[in-house]
């Protein structure tokens, strides 16, 4: 409860000034969901939710020269409605309808863009966040070499793609067979267990 839509736009422009992570992709960003009580809004307009979004940015302007797309990947309003417009028993109803939805835009957006974390990855990167900025706190948190931490790279790598490179002795098998093999085997150790299921169905 942030006392109005100043307040939440106040507090957003606190959030995009102190946002410089640039290692993920914008799909990854995390989704704003504002919830507003107002009853002068009636269930059958279908136009508040945009004029909310307008009036919201116009707000966060006066606040930061940042947009809300370096920080978010989606913004959404949610207008509970009040007095007679819903029995105060199911007001909430459509709010659970509506998270429900946006989790589910969230998790199909990053299974397209094959950057899908379960909760076994967030688990493990919420960890290694965690020891970072107790040790860094003014330095980044680099989630390819969190990654990497459980995982590290062998090193007797060299020397082994160096023996596997041996076996093949024309130019032909090693274009259209070894370094395919060895690229497919570097994207796919690259991801934490479980996210690479879109790249070997279409290898």
């Amino acid at each position: 409860d942030f006392g109005g839509l100043a307040r939440i736009a106040e507090f957003i422009a606190l959030w995009l000034n102190n946002f410089s992570n640039r290692s993920l992709p914008p799909v990854c960003y995390p989704r704003l969901l504002i919830v507003v009580e107002d009853s002068t809004t009636i269930k059958s307009d279908k136009c508040w939710e945009s004029r909310w979004k307008t009036k919201f940015s116009q707000l966060l302007r006066k606040k930061t020269t940042r947009t809300i797309n370096e920080a978010f990947s989606y913004v959404g309003i949610h207008h509970l409605f009040t007095n007679d417009q819903i029995h105060q028993e199911f007001c909430y109803l459509p709010l659970k309808d509506r998270l429900l939805n946006e989790s589910d835009a969230v998790r199909f957006s990053r299974i397209d863009q094959r950057v899908h974390f379960v909760g076994k990855h967030f688990d493990a990167f919420f960890n290694y966040a965690y020891n970072h900025f107790i040790q860094n706190i003014g330095k980044h948190f680099n989630f390819i070499r969190a990654s990497r931490l459980s995982n590290p790279v062998s090193t007797h790598l060299k020397r082994h793609l160096l023996n596997f490179m041996k076996k093949f002795q024309t130019t032909e098998e090693i274009n259209e067979f070894a370094l395919p093999v060895v690229a497919s085997c570097i994207l796919l150790d690259s991801f934490p267990p479980g996210m690479h299921g879109g790249f070997t169905q279409n290898a």
